[in-house]
């Protein structure tokens, strides 16, 4: 396209905080745009506070009206029902609408291609925007105590609709990671330092993949069924299965110490490292694990990298493992962040995709045994890398 020029402000949603703050941004003499992506005017008018409460009293309507079946009072006004409450909703949503696009000074809605952010302030589409997208006609001169930067990048036409500046991609001011939450088992601790119970058992240290891969299985499938057992208990209860495949005999001494083993792996010899570029750069760091809080013993205090911490959340709190959302919601609500601000790192595709489904980013640490799954319209982690202390310096380059 030809004659574009750039946008000095993109608010994203025209609901009860986007529209003033884009006219409050427009009449500072700021060229304004304001995406939406579904309803125009927010959801207010459309399918939230509006149209609920008039079911709402729509329904008390109708219960007050047959009031008399229920041995009370039926009074005057029992005619106004749920016909009457949708036409009113109807009503109030058309009223509300248009009334919203004047005071934003709406110009011309474009529906473009699909659209997506491809990197941290990068987003990526065809030739128009997904979203609905209206242009403040408010051109003032920028004022010089207002400090808001152009988005480089960003442009329009001079009739205001928004594109994208060229095919590779747009920058958009956003969040970036801040937040590193670490998986624990094999991203940071070595699971390997349980191979020797496997070859004593078993006759073969790789049995101890097996062991895993099954462990991985049936925390996702005691997940999905809505059941739960803690970490270690699930884990003893594959060893015996195991043992039952493979004709060995399982003992009690034999589950006792995969417990011990499971609560006393090391840390990989470069996590240490790897967590001091990272504190060093400004990172906060916290982890979550599928393991269960153990009140005599902690794995990280054991392996000797406790402190780098500032705190641990574990899947036992929602009683769901990885990588169900209710885990990585819980911790963007503990410590009071967006997904945005989060970066998972770990060892394990699983886990970088189930973070990723919320909004947070992705490191892949490819630890033996473990890479990348190559699959279209699966989300990629943004850095992968064979060790801790290559992915910290993506990440530093990338996000600090």
């Amino acid at each position: 396209m030809s004659g574009t020029e750039h946008f000095d402000a993109l608010v994203l949603g025209s609901g009860q905080g986007g529209k003033p703050l884009a006219w409050h941004i427009a009449q500072a003499g700021r060229c304004t745009a304001v995406v939406k992506r579904h309803w125009v005017g927010g959801s207010f008018p459309n399918i939230a506070c509006m149209p609920n409460k008039n079911e709402i009293w729509g329904r008390i309507g109708h219960l007050a009206h047959h009031a008399a079946h229920f041995g009370g009072d039926q009074p005057g006004y029992h005619r106004y029902g749920a016909r009457t409450a949708t036409q009113t909703r109807d009503g109030r949503a058309r009223n509300c609408v248009p009334s919203r696009e004047a005071q934003i000074d709406r110009r011309r809605v474009d529906h473009g291609e699909q659209a997506r952010f491809i990197a941290p302030k990068t987003r990526k589409g065809e030739s128009a925007m997904t979203d609905e997208v209206s242009s403040s006609v408010d051109r003032r001169k920028p004022l010089s105590g207002l400090d808001i930067g152009p988005i480089g990048g960003m442009a329009a036409s001079p009739i205001g609709s928004a594109a994208l500046a060229d095919d590779k991609g747009t920058r958009i001011d956003a969040l970036v990671p801040s937040v590193c939450v670490f998986d624990v088992n094999e991203t940071l601790l070595d699971i390997e330092f349980l191979a020797p119970l496997f070859q004593r058992l078993f006759g073969d240290r790789k049995v101890l993949r097996e062991w895993f891969g099954q462990l991985i299985l049936y925390w996702e499938a005691i997940t999905l069924s809505g059941a739960y057992a803690t970490f270690f208990n699930l884990g003893q209860g594959v060893l015996k299965m195991l043992g039952s495949i493979h004709g060995v005999s399982i003992t009690e001494t034999d589950v006792d110490e995969l417990r011990t083993r499971m609560l006393t792996m090391p840390a990989h010899a470069d996590v240490a490292a790897g967590l001091k570029q990272l504190k060093d750069a400004g990172f906060r760091l916290v982890t979550c694990t599928n393991s269960p809080p153990d009140p005599q013993t902690s794995p990280l205090k054991h392996a000797g990298i406790d402190g780098w911490f500032e705190r641990s959340f574990s899947v036992d709190r929602v009683r769901r493992f990885k990588p169900a959302p209710q885990v990585y919601h819980l911790v963007t609500e503990e410590l009071n962040v967006a997904p945005a601000v989060i970066c998972m790192v770990a060892a394990h595709v699983w886990d970088t995709i189930g973070a990723q489904s919320i909004g947070c980013a992705g490191v892949l640490i490819a630890r033996p045994g473990n890479a990348p799954l190559p699959m279209p319209g699966l989300p990629q982690p943004q850095v992968v890398a064979p060790d801790l202390p290559g992915a910290a310096t993506q990440m530093i380059r990338l996000w600090r």
